[in-house]
């Protein structure tokens, strides 16, 4: 399970999409040969002491105002369910994230580089401009943000041996407008959910609040160890069970 935004979407949802398309598939040689276990069935359990350690630093500073109170009242509530929550200190965000962009934009370029050369017209202009820079990456830049990966992996490792999973922010602002000519910040500031794609871990963000100005939801990211989909999602659904955010929906008009 990769990170998703923070969509109006149970717990439940998606559990059940994942048990319709998870399992082992041959044609991919990443996919894990392994029993897939019944989601909806970790829906039922507590959190009741589960460690839960929190990444505050990625998003303390730099944020939408009103993302550290959201954050810290979904904190509290997942306490007052049964869990505890204490903060783990991490390599900073812009590290994952230029470790993940120097990765996937020399991978993008070669798996695109042929359309690009005899089509470039019809790539989108933000998806183009992401993947051309994937040209000036040098094998030695590739092969050393690999093991910068492995470094990154085993530094989350390491915390899921403390912990049974990770909390941090889903995003570091709401939604942008729908606009394709806006600037793309991808390029311009750290994403806070590239940390666990370097780290292959399932991560999931759910709404958890909504910000005052602009009316948009404000989002908490769950993440565990490789294969821990269910502690996810069972993290997930109980916070969803305790608040309302998933059902809410921004005003537009």
């Amino acid at each position: 399970m990769d990170h998703c935004g923070p969509l109006t979407r149970s717990a439940e949802d998606i559990a059940l999409f994942l048990q319709v398309i998870a399992g082992f598939d041959a044609e991919d040689p990443g996919s894990e040969d392994a029993p897939v276990p019944d989601y909806a069935a970790a829906l039922t359990r507590s959190i009741t002491g589960l460690r839960l350690g929190l990444i505050e630093h990625w998003y303390a500073d730099g944020a939408h105002p009103d993302l550290p109170p959201a954050m810290s009242a979904a904190i509290e509530i997942l306490r007052g369910l049964g869990a505890v929550v204490e903060p783990v200190q991490l390599s900073s965000l812009r590290d994952y994230t230029d470790c993940k962009t120097t990765i996937s934009i020399a991978e993008l370029y070669a798996i695109h580089e042929k359309d690009l050369k005899t089509r470039p017209q019809d790539f989108g202009r933000i998806l183009r401009n992401r993947v051309l820079p994937g040209a000036l990456i040098r094998a030695e830049d590739y092969v050393q943000a690999l093991r910068w990966r492995n470094v990154l992996a085993r530094e989350q490792a390491m915390a899921l041996k403390r912990f049974d999973a990770l909390l941090t922010a889903g995003a570091l602002g709401v939604a942008d407008p729908a606009d394709p000519n806006q600037p793309d910040r991808l390029v311009s500031s750290p994403s806070i959910t590239m940390p666990f794609s370097v780290g292959g871990l399932p991560a999931l963000n759910i709404p958890c609040g909504f910000s005052r100005a602009e009316g948009l939801p404000l989002s908490m990211q769950i993440a565990a160890a490789p294969m821990a989909e269910p502690i996810v999602l069972r993290i997930a659904h109980a916070y969803q069970q305790a608040t309302d955010w998933h059902r809410r929906h921004p005003d537009l008009h």
